[in-house]
């Protein structure tokens, strides 16, 4: 993940973020992460680790077409 350069204090949006695998890895090096997926099983997996290595990432469940849930609750 080298290739992507300081995240550090960038504000990066992860779709499809399934599980939050590179949601945590983003936030580990600094950036503000917010995680959208349609699962709410995927999603309760990200939660289930924020919990347990709380790193700030907020998961959000919708659809990517209709980005203003995700816009309305992350800005």
């Amino acid at each position: 993940f080298d290739i992507l350069g300081d995240v550090k204090d960038l504000s990066i949006l992860d779709l499809a973020c399934g599980q939050g695998y590179l949601s945590r890895i983003l936030a580990r090096k600094g950036a503000k992460v917010v995680g959208v997926d349609l699962s709410v099983k995927m999603l309760e997996i990200a939660q289930d680790s924020e919990a347990s290595e709380p790193l700030g990432v907020k998961y959000i469940q919708c659809n990517s077409g209709d980005m203003s849930e995700v816009v309305d609750s992350s800005m």
